[in-house]
């Protein structure tokens, strides 16, 4: 079995979309996923969106696409250059052989041939998966962002 991890291409658009509307669709009933579905979520590249910046990348187990991988160039205010992986899905059958570490390494990859500062990601906090997967290749939290829905009054 070969897993990699690489830069997705124009061909790979369906792959990606298909993948990327898993993830979407998996997130929406998670703890803080309908607050990410409406203000973070990156939608499937389409080839309007080529040249806005995020980086897409293509996780497979020879050859067959089972991973995805959005990240997206940020500036600090000091001008510092950060990759912020905005969405990482792995298809539940395919879990557990290293398809999201070769993600992860892919971004790390680009960042370190960028020049970027470094590379942040984003789980929600029911996705311990995520986490774990953050922290065995070095991620680690930086910021916890809270949220709390309020009800207009009357």
């Amino acid at each position: 079995m070969d897993v990699s991890a690489r830069p997705a291409t124009a061909d790979d658009t369906a792959a990606v979309a298909q993948l990327v509307a898993a993830a979407r669709s998996a997130v929406a009933d998670e703890r803080g996923g309908d607050a990410w579905l409406a203000t973070e979520a990156p939608e499937a590249p389409g080839p309007a969106q080529a040249s806005d910046g995020r980086s897409w990348f293509l996780a497979c187990v020879d050859e067959v696409p089972l991973g995805v991988l959005a990240a997206s160039p940020r500036r600090w205010p000091d001008g510092r250059l950060v990759l912020r992986i905005e969405l990482v899905w792995v298809e539940p059958g395919a879990r557990e052989v290293g398809l999201g570490e070769a993600l992860v390494d892919a971004v790390l990859a680009e960042a370190a041939a960028t020049g970027a500062y470094a590379v942040e990601g984003l789980a929600l906090p029911g996705q311990r998966e995520l986490k774990n997967l953050f922290e065995r290749v070095g991620l680690v939290a930086r910021a916890i962002v809270s949220h709390k829905r309020v009800e207009p009054r009357p």
